[in-house]
């Protein structure tokens, strides 16, 4: 009897430490799967903020590019603007210094002269830079008097309107003056421009009437 009963004992303290290793081991498989899943997730917390970091460098970069890119476009912008008003001003100062003061479009009525030279001099104080038949006018670039008042007018651009009726004339000495046809006129001061001969324009009710280049 005492045998059966120690048998008994036996076996059930065999089975109770059976169940105690096999729940043992249960533990440490569940306590390994958890680690192994935070280890996981952790990898992959640590891959999502690398590739937010990489994304956000990449952003920073295309901005700065584009930001560098405007600053470039509107300082080229603003180079060229200066530019192109400096060129402005160096044009407007060389044409205000070449030009005449200013255009007159006709004079009173009178008889004014001038002579064919290109400068003034103790002997001329009126003269003609350049001289131009148009259709309807005469623009002539110098200096001129008017005969009737002695006034001198100083250089500018005076433009004598002319019609059909106006005459283009050469005389001198005793010689009957001699007609001519605009075109014909227009040829001939060219190449006297520089002779020093004289040049005599009437007008009347604002035209020309005739211009007479005279020695």
């Amino acid at each position: 009897m005492r045998k059966s009963v120690l048998a008994m004992a036996v076996v059930a303290i065999m089975a109770t430490g059976c169940g105690s290793t096999e729940g043992t081991d249960a533990v440490n498989e569940q306590s390994s799967a958890v680690e192994q899943t935070s280890e996981q997730a952790a990898a992959t917390e640590e891959s999502s903020q690398v590739l937010i970091e990489e994304a956000e460098a990449e952003a920073s970069v295309a901005a700065t590019e584009e930001a560098t890119g405007a600053a470039t476009e509107e300082a080229s912008k603003e180079a060229s603007k200066e530019l192109s008003n400096e060129a402005s001003k160096d044009t407007s100062k060389e044409t205000a210094k070449e030009a005449p003061a200013a255009a007159t479009s006709s004079l009173k009525d009178g008889d004014y002269d001038t002579n064919l030279v290109p400068e003034p001099s103790k002997y001329f104080s009126s003269y003609v830079k350049s001289i131009e038949v148009t259709d309807n006018a005469v623009v002539l670039q110098g200096a001129l008097s008017q005969r009737d008042t002695n006034t001198d007018f100083g250089y500018n651009t005076y433009t004598f309107p002319i019609d059909a009726n106006t005459q283009f004339l050469s005389s001198g000495g005793e010689q009957a003056a001699k007609g001519m046809s605009k075109e014909e006129f227009s040829d001939y001061i060219s190449s006297v421009i520089k002779s020093g001969l004289g040049l005599s324009i009437k007008i009347k009710n604002g035209c020309a009437v005739s211009f007479d280049i005279y020695s």
